[in-house]
């Protein structure tokens, strides 16, 4: 008998070790080219960038002003580690993706933290499964803010849990609040945890009795500490208030009723997201199935699946992009395991869901390696190639960066104007659109398709470099 326990236990070990050695491996590997840099990420990159290289946190439109990054969703605790390992290691796109690869493992070593005392099967599938899904490395090893925010979430449940259990100490409550506040400050749409965790905190206080004035004011001055901290660094004075709130609550200024009917129709032809709603209602079941059946739910997956829902719900609102609902998928990923077996009675329903996970898990790494935005990017030398185009431009002739934001990650220097249209509600810049008729020694870099777009803006200009989807081009004398 204990010879049998010995050896699950090494095998578990093992299992452990596999699976992060899939997910060191996948972290790091082309790190530097897949997936491929774009807009979202320059943008992030460049506060980085302008904090490391003239200690100033903004966005950069001239050699001398730099605005306000309200408008770049992503905040300090991604930018801050990045800004440092720029100090240290140097600026590049590889020292700044470097960050997200750590906050990858990070992410599933919190995830093991929350459910490490349930069945060891279930945390080697629930690993498995996270280590194996294509669009963690697709987004996650992108500067963007959604798995570093996430991994705060899982860190804020595991407290949580912890509170749950009876350990009812002020350090639960203060990492609890803390944890919460560094998600909010790391992207907006975790202000969503809010009304995630009031209903957890009301459910505790009639319920359970474990909610006083005392615990409560610890858990509130921890969470504004890091908020408080994100609205002096992300917004300036000179910024509207009313204008953030307008920004925040409808970015891409789409008319909701039309997005969601639209997002409905495309919901139901997509094999993504046919898979993501599929995951999140078997959940949803299995929340509901316990609830119902008197079995016990316990806190932290309700909060973990409040917030989940509003953040699937928020989706539809959107245009379609799917990283929109990436939090909801990693979720239910978690909690995929749990969610099928609590409608397992009889030993061949278990050996099927085991059949099934399984089969989850090949066809994951095989999009991995084969068929997704991470895999198609492989063998790509867009950024070798842009490394040495743009880095080569000399620091003394002033560039001007034209709706390519994720260039200026690889210029040497800071002289240089910007103009950049996001959204309908992003434009800056535009005074410096003057410049490329008046002046004669401005370098345009921009994307090919805009350059030829544009003819009557750079009619003066002929292209003196081309390169993957960009072109440099001087004014013609």
């Amino acid at each position: 008998m204990n010879d049998l326990i010995v050896s699950r236990q090494i095998l578990f070990y093992f299992g452990l070790m596999i699976i992060f050695a899939i997910l060191i491996f996948n972290s790091f590997y082309k790190l530097n080219e897949s997936p491929p840099t774009w807009t979202d990420e320059g943008l992030i990159i460049q506060t980085a960038q302008n904090l490391s290289g003239q200690g100033k946190y903004g966005f950069q439109i001239s050699p001398d002003e730099i605005i306000s990054p309200s408008f770049i969703s992503t905040s300090y605790p991604v930018t801050f580690p990045i800004a440092v390992s720029f100090s240290l290691l140097g600026e590049s796109l590889l020292h700044a993706r470097m960050i997200m690869a750590v906050y990858i493992i990070l992410l599933i070593i919190a995830v093991y933290l929350l459910i490490k005392d349930k069945s060891k099967e279930e945390v080697l599938f629930a690993l498995a499964l996270l280590s194996t899904f294509p669009p963690l490395y697709g987004h996650g090893k992108n500067v963007l803010g959604e798995i570093p925010g996430l991994f705060f979430v899982l860190l804020s449940a595991v407290f949580l849990m912890r509170i749950e259990e009876n350990k009812d100490k002020i350090s639960n409550w203060m990492f609890l609040g803390l944890f919460i506040g560094l998600a909010v400050s790391t992207k907006p749409v975790f202000i969503l945890l809010l009304p995630a965790l009031g209903l957890v905190v009301l459910k505790m206080h009639f319920k359970h009795r474990t909610v006083n004035l005392k615990n409560f004011s610890i858990l509130s001055v921890a969470f504004l500490l890091p908020v408080f901290l994100w609205l002096n660094i992300q917004f300036f004075q000179s910024d509207s208030w009313l204008s953030v709130l307008r920004y925040y609550s409808n970015p891409h200024s789409v008319d909701i009723v039309s997005a969601v009917i639209a997002n409905l129709s495309d919901f139901i032809v997509h094999t993504r997201t046919l898979f993501t709603g599929g995951i999140f209602l078997l959940w949803t079941f299995s929340i509901f199935y316990r609830y119902r059946n008197n079995h016990h739910v316990k806190l932290h997956e309700y909060f973990l699946y409040f917030f989940a829902t509003l953040v699937f719900i928020l989706y539809f609102r959107n245009p379609p992009f799917y990283r929109y609902f990436l939090l909801t998928e990693v979720l239910s990923l978690v909690f995929l395991f749990q969610s099928i077996r609590i409608f397992c009675a009889k030993s061949w329903q278990i050996n099927l869901s085991r059949v099934f996970l399984l089969s989850l898990i090949v066809f994951q790494i095989y999009g991995m390696n084969f068929d997704s935005w991470v895999a198609n990017s492989l063998q790509s030398n867009k950024t070798k190639t842009m490394t040495e185009v743009i880095g080569q431009l000399d620091p003394s002739e002033a560039v001007f960066i034209y709706q390519a934001p994720e260039a200026v990650i690889f210029l040497k220097h800071f002289n240089y104007y910007q103009y950049f249209s996001g959204t309908v509600t992003t434009e800056f810049g535009q005074k410096n659109l003057g410049l490329i008729g008046a002046r004669g020694d401005l370098i345009i870099l921009t994307k090919k398709d805009l350059f030829q777009g544009g003819k009557d803006l750079f009619k003066d200009y002929k292209v003196s470099k081309e390169f993957d989807r960009y072109v440099v081009a001087r004014k013609m004398l």
